[in-house]
């Protein structure tokens, strides 16, 4: 599959209308109880981010963040805004568009997402386009999915508040594997030339 350029890409989930709504909430939050969590979790293309046996780089197929606070029990309890609505990026993520620079990891990355792969999350090549796909269940967006960089920068424009800047408030995220997540959100910023 030839990658598409980045342009033509948008996010299914999150509207761009509420960055500067939800900012401010998690600022408030953030001077409230001195710290937010980022509880999340990825989908992928592959069980490890280099496949050992292709030398191929696997990729970031879905990311969700959902925003909480620890109350005063103790206990995590999800950020919301002021019309009560969760805090949350859950947006499928498209490897098939094209940075505007051409990179070595870009040029041996996977072309297709491995069926053993859409049997566990049910993301195909046809839903990151926006269609309907006799192999998942899920439904079809009408849209092409957000690249990495896109969903990664509104990631950081939500915690990017003085709190946080100034050391007055903590950021941290929970992962269900670590290691995992960790290795390819790494590997994607690497791609696409952003700090990691």
């Amino acid at each position: 599959m030839e990658p598409v350029k980045r342009n033509v890409c948008s996010f299914i989930n999150f509207k761009d209308a509420k960055l500067k709504m939800w900012r401010s909430c998690l600022q408030g939050y953030a001077e409230v109880y001195g710290h937010i969590y980022i509880v999340s979790d990825t989908e992928t293309t592959g069980t490890a981010f280099l496949d050992e046996r292709t030398k191929e780089y696997h990729r970031i197929l879905e990311w969700a963040a959902l925003f909480a606070y620890r109350d005063e029990g103790g206990y995590l309890q999800p950020c919301k805004d002021n019309a009560g609505e969760l805090i949350y990026l859950d947006e499928l993520v498209n490897p098939f568009i094209s940075p505007s620079f051409a990179s070595y990891k870009l040029k041996r990355s996977v072309r297709e997402i491995p069926l053993a792969s859409i049997e566990v999350h049910g993301i195909t090549e046809g839903l990151l386009f926006g269609h309907k796909d006799k192999l998942t269940t899920r439904p079809a967006t009408g849209k092409t999915a957000a690249s990495f960089d896109m969903v990664y920068s509104t990631l950081l424009a939500l915690v990017s508040s003085e709190p946080f800047y100034l050391g007055e408030a903590q950021v941290s995220i929970l992962f269900h594997n670590a290691y995992y997540d960790i290795s390819f959100i790494n590997s994607e910023a690497e791609l696409w030339g952003m700090k990691y």
